[in-house]
């Protein structure tokens, strides 16, 4: 069975899927998020019913919580396919490089899952599109940052700031390595084009 999903009149296979593009990873994301809207909605129930201050704490974190993995999920497919390449802050310095080097970036970079593996596969894929798909997954993931901090608004409505505000900043936390990856990768990848 395939749902579609409607972004910015695009029309496009989105949720459950199987686009081989999208790596296992992808995918347990996407259900992931479906589970967490669910019991975001069995929480708000619950509150509705009894009003019980729990239900609302517990409706608020996995409502938050599935604003973030939707997010993602939507900015991933935005910046993988319809957003154009930035033309600045694709530089990287000499003292980025040194702190990469300093923060052993090359250790554990292929410990961390990547949403399209074959975009950046070597043998299948010539230089030049590989560094757009690194361009590509540095954006993306530099408006999910900014993005994170979007439900800080929702405060206002229903309090709970420090909620709101962790999962802000664990959300952050979590792509920063994405975005420092695509940066440390960025002047191999210019090798390769000026090699090609």
């Amino acid at each position: 069975m395939r749902y579609c999903f409607v972004a910015f009149g695009i029309r496009t296979s989105f949720f459950l899927c199987d686009n081989k593009i999208m790596s296992e990873w992808v995918k347990q994301i996407k259900i992931i998020a479906i589970a967490l809207f669910v019991v975001a909605i069995l929480f708000c129930l619950l509150y509705a019913c009894t009003s019980e201050s729990v239900f609302l704490t517990l409706s608020i974190t996995f409502g938050t919580t599935t604003y973030h993995f939707f997010m993602r999920l939507i900015i991933g497919f935005l910046a993988g396919n319809v957003l154009p390449l930035p033309k600045r802050w694709i530089k990287v310095s000499k003292a980025e490089r040194k702190l990469y080097s300093l923060m052993k970036v090359k250790r554990w970079k292929a410990k961390l899952p990547t949403a399209r593996p074959s975009s950046f596969d070597i043998r299948k894929k010539e230089a030049k599109k590989i560094y757009e798909a690194s361009l590509r997954a540095e954006i993306g993931h530099e408006i999910i940052i900014i993005l994170s901090f979007a439900p800080l608004f929702l405060c206002a409505f229903f309090g709970a700031a420090n909620v709101f505000l962790l999962t802000s900043i664990f959300s952050t936390i979590c792509d920063i390595p994405f975005v420092i990856i695509q940066r440390y990768n960025r002047p191999r990848y210019l090798k390769m084009i000026a090699f090609d």
